[in-house]
């Protein structure tokens, strides 16, 4: 099989085309193309221009953009089996290392059009076009990408949210919530002022509305093993109820006593406030504890602590798991790149995330500053129908390395 029939191949099965005896005489291209192929296809009516102003793809940028993008999500998408056959497309490699912005010599552009964009684009001497009407305004690749992401958005929200049955649910879930904070918070209080012999009366009072995950701090010094703490941790709580979690985070640049998290996530408020009562103030190994509730959001988010200004960003609510795409670290490395020298940009899933907090993109910037700069500019601001969250990441290695 040669190159060109290989890529046929990969194109046609990606856009979701079917057999058919003469594909001229088809008019119905668009409503044959799968999720993928339809995307493709809108973003290639925004980017290309009509008819009457025909551009070259291999000298217009914004083609140029679309046309890389595009032929790196199709080689994601090909897997190893394909691939082997589009090597003639690739860079040799001459001594000084080839990186993913130098893979790949030659994309063959027109052809990637021609197959995505069949019915809709047409390429003559002038350059290509698509079928679109005079009063059409060219947009920008990065800006077609956003808006293609910003109406996928609206439609899913749209379509969640369109019948009354789960707009009564998710209202009888939040009044059910509110109610089981409400009744946890009357009963510690009442148990708190029955308790003679509990902590003292300032140490006695909720520092927030409870919640089911309990923070710890003042456990343990802050040169005893992160395992061993843990340990006693759990072995301390395990008496109120079940724990879904226990987790003990090291803080840098804190005062000894603060510098040992413990964060554990009971299974309902009921729990975690029965042991908020019981540990706040109590001395353990020599060291009164400190207790309080932490907000659940903050804690899936990885919100941990107010964290130290460090060249690394973490991104989330930008994309779900299923808009991740080729195109989408292009779109935010260009975000990055108007704040600083951007030198490192990956993107992850973390499998044991809700789907709109699970795709996680990792941003290392050459300074602080630059980051400083970034996270201040980044964090609230649109990224199609969402807004970006934009926190500082301290730690040593980035989830799964």
């Amino acid at each position: 099989m040669n190159c060109f029939a290989a890529l046929k191949l990969a194109c046609a099965a990606a856009a979701g085309k079917r057999s058919r005896n003469s594909k001229w005489d088809d008019k119905s291209a668009a409503s044959c193309a799968t999720e993928w192929g339809k995307k493709w296809r809108t973003i290639l009516q925004d980017v290309l221009p009509g008819a009457e102003a025909a551009t070259r793809a291999d000298s217009d940028p914004e083609v140029q953009k679309l046309c890389m993008v595009l032929w790196k999500d199709i080689v994601s998408w090909v897997g190893e089996d394909f691939l082997r056959h589009l090597r003639l497309f690739q860079a040799s490699d001459a001594g000084g290392g080839i990186d993913d912005s130098t893979k790949w010599a030659f994309v063959p552009a027109v052809d990637l059009l021609l197959l995505v964009g069949e019915g809709l684009v047409g390429c003559a001497a002038e350059g290509c076009f698509v079928q679109s009407d005079s009063t059409t305004t060219r947009k920008p690749f990065l800006d077609a990408l956003k808006n293609w992401r910003s109406s996928l958005r609206k439609s899913r929200e749209q379509g969640q949210t369109s019948t009354a049955d789960s707009a009564v649910k998710l209202w009888k879930s939040k009044r059910a919530s509110e109610k089981e904070s409400e009744g946890a918070s009357k009963k510690l209080k009442t148990a708190q002022e029955k308790d003679k012999e509990g902590p003292e009366e300032g140490q006695a009072k909720l520092n927030r509305s409870p919640t089911k995950v309990l923070l710890l701090t003042n456990v343990a010094p802050s040169s005893e093993s992160e395992e061993a703490i843990k340990a006693r941790v759990e072995e301390w709580v395990k008496k109120f109820g079940r724990i879904k979690e226990c987790l003990v985070v090291r803080v840098p640049g804190v005062p000894e006593e603060d510098a040992i998290r413990a964060f554990v996530v009971f299974d309902t408020i009921k729990t975690s406030s029965k042991a908020y009562a019981s540990l706040r103030g109590q001395v353990m190994d020599g060291r009164p504890l400190r207790a309080r509730f932490y907000d659940e959001k903050r804690f899936q988010d990885g919100e941990l602590y107010k964290a130290i200004p460090s060249p690394t960003l973490v991104l989330t609510s930008m994309v779900r798991p299923e808009e991740v795409d080729g195109g989408l670290q292009d779109e935010v490395e260009y975000l990055a790149k108007q704040h600083g020298k951007l030198c490192r940009c990956v993107i992850k899933t973390l499998s044991d995330l809700p789907a709109e907090e699970s795709v996680r993109i990792f941003l290392e910037f050459s300074t602080v500053d630059e980051a400083v700069k970034a996270q201040a500019a980044l964090h609230g601001q649109d990224f199609g129908a969402r807004r970006i969250k934009a926190r500082y990441f301290n730690e040593p290695r980035l989830p799964g390395e």
